[in-house]
Protein backbone atom coordinates (compact mmCIF):
# COMPACT_ATOMS: atom_id res chain seq x y z
CA UNK A 1 0.00 0.00 0.00
CA UNK A 2 1.12 3.50 -0.76
CA UNK A 3 0.99 6.45 1.61
CA UNK A 4 -2.30 7.69 0.08
CA UNK A 5 -4.08 4.35 0.44
CA UNK A 6 -6.56 3.66 3.18
CA UNK A 7 -8.45 0.57 4.20
CA UNK A 8 -11.94 -0.13 5.44
CA UNK A 9 -12.56 -3.09 7.73
CA UNK A 10 -16.01 -4.68 8.02
CA UNK A 11 -16.63 -7.37 10.67
CA UNK A 12 -19.64 -9.64 10.22
CA UNK A 13 -20.91 -12.20 12.71
CA UNK A 14 -23.26 -15.10 11.97
CA UNK A 15 -24.92 -17.00 14.82
CA UNK A 16 -27.24 -19.97 14.31
CA UNK A 17 -29.72 -21.43 16.77
CA UNK A 18 -27.64 -24.58 17.27
CA UNK A 19 -24.61 -22.87 18.82
CA UNK A 20 -22.43 -22.45 15.71
CA UNK A 21 -21.04 -19.08 14.68
CA UNK A 22 -18.65 -17.46 12.25
CA UNK A 23 -16.73 -14.20 12.25
CA UNK A 24 -15.79 -12.66 8.91
CA UNK A 25 -13.45 -9.71 8.62
CA UNK A 26 -13.55 -8.05 5.19
CA UNK A 27 -10.68 -5.63 4.59
CA UNK A 28 -10.84 -3.39 1.52
CA UNK A 29 -8.06 -1.18 0.19
CA UNK A 30 -10.30 1.55 -1.17
CA UNK A 31 -8.02 3.23 -3.73
CA UNK A 32 -6.95 -0.12 -5.24
CA UNK A 33 -10.39 -1.70 -5.02
CA UNK A 34 -8.80 -4.79 -3.46
CA UNK A 35 -10.74 -6.79 -0.88
CA UNK A 36 -9.72 -9.71 1.35
CA UNK A 37 -12.01 -11.81 3.55
CA UNK A 38 -10.84 -13.84 6.55
CA UNK A 39 -13.41 -16.21 8.10
CA UNK A 40 -13.12 -17.98 11.44
CA UNK A 41 -15.57 -20.66 12.57
CA UNK A 42 -16.66 -20.74 16.20
CA UNK A 43 -19.21 -22.08 18.64
CA UNK A 44 -21.03 -20.10 21.30
CA UNK A 45 -23.06 -20.36 24.48
CA UNK A 46 -25.30 -17.57 25.70
CA UNK A 47 -26.35 -16.85 29.29
CA UNK A 48 -28.31 -13.62 29.40
CA UNK A 49 -25.79 -10.79 29.27
CA UNK A 50 -22.67 -12.71 28.21
CA UNK A 51 -21.83 -14.89 25.24
CA UNK A 52 -18.86 -17.29 25.43
CA UNK A 53 -17.29 -17.74 21.98
CA UNK A 54 -14.89 -20.58 21.29
CA UNK A 55 -12.96 -19.86 18.11
CA UNK A 56 -11.76 -22.75 15.97
CA UNK A 57 -8.22 -23.68 16.97
CA UNK A 58 -8.58 -22.27 20.49
CA UNK A 59 -9.11 -24.23 23.71
CA UNK A 60 -10.35 -21.29 25.80
CA UNK A 61 -13.63 -19.49 25.11
CA UNK A 62 -13.64 -15.69 24.94
CA UNK A 63 -16.40 -13.92 26.90
CA UNK A 64 -18.20 -10.97 25.32
CA UNK A 65 -20.89 -8.79 26.87
CA UNK A 66 -24.02 -8.91 24.74
CA UNK A 67 -27.17 -6.81 24.48
CA UNK A 68 -29.59 -5.57 21.86
CA UNK A 69 -30.43 -1.94 21.12
CA UNK A 70 -32.99 -0.87 18.50
CA UNK A 71 -32.54 -4.21 16.71
CA UNK A 72 -28.74 -3.97 16.67
CA UNK A 73 -26.41 -6.41 18.41
CA UNK A 74 -23.99 -4.87 20.91
CA UNK A 75 -21.17 -7.40 21.26
CA UNK A 76 -18.22 -6.55 23.47
CA UNK A 77 -19.19 -2.88 23.30
CA UNK A 78 -19.29 -2.78 19.47
CA UNK A 79 -22.53 -2.24 17.54
CA UNK A 80 -23.44 -4.64 14.73
CA UNK A 81 -26.41 -3.96 12.43
CA UNK A 82 -28.46 -6.92 11.23
CA UNK A 83 -28.04 -7.49 7.49
CA UNK A 84 -30.63 -10.15 6.76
Amino acid sequence: MGSGDFTVSDTRWTFDGGGACERQVITTTVSAGFSDTVSLACTYTFNGSTVQILFQGSSMPTPFSVSFQNGDLILGGFRFTRLG
